[in-house]
């Protein structure tokens, strides 16, 4: 039986939506360095230390990551928020 394969549509207006806040530098500099991730649960504070896409939270970062990936909509995002737990392993 094949693996179920979960496609998200992404539409021009997803990206312009995170293009009005991210340069696309920015974005695919963060792809870059997710795609490199060593591990399948994802350490956004680690990722944070280490990047040089200019986003300097975790929950930020995290929050990038799911518009690009479940087209899921930027929060406003508050001094010291925290990124929300969650185990991708199940995509990979």
């Amino acid at each position: 039986m094949p693996e179920k394969s979960w496609k998200v549509p992404f539409t021009e207006q997803d990206s312009a939506k995170l293009l009005e806040r991210y340069d696309a530098t920015t974005v695919l500099t963060l792809l870059q360095k997710l795609a490199h991730y060593p591990h399948a649960k994802i350490d956004w504070n680690e990722l944070v230390k280490n990047t040089s896409t200019g986003i300097s939270t975790a929950r930020e970062y995290q929050m990038v990551w799911r518009h690009l990936a479940y087209c899921h909509a930027p929060e406003n995002l508050e001094d010291g928020a925290q990124p929300l737990i969650c185990d991708f392993s199940y995509i990979i």
